[in-house]
């Protein structure tokens, strides 16, 4: 799942006829924004042992 984020993530920014600085202010609150995130659906899962009770039936 993470890898296909990241796969998606880039090829969009390859995709984008002019793409946003990396210094960007946008860029920067875009990255936070997608770290907050990830780390509230971690919180929400309940970790690791959550996580992988989600799978095992």
């Amino acid at each position: 799942g993470g890898m296909l984020v990241v796969f998606a993530y880039s090829a969009s920014l390859a995709a984008e006829p002019y793409p946003e600085a990396w210094g960007s202010w946008s860029v920067f609150m875009y990255v936070l924004m997608y770290f907050f995130m990830i780390i509230i659906i971690y919180l929400l899962v309940g970790g690791v042992s959550g996580y992988e009770g989600l799978f095992s039936g």
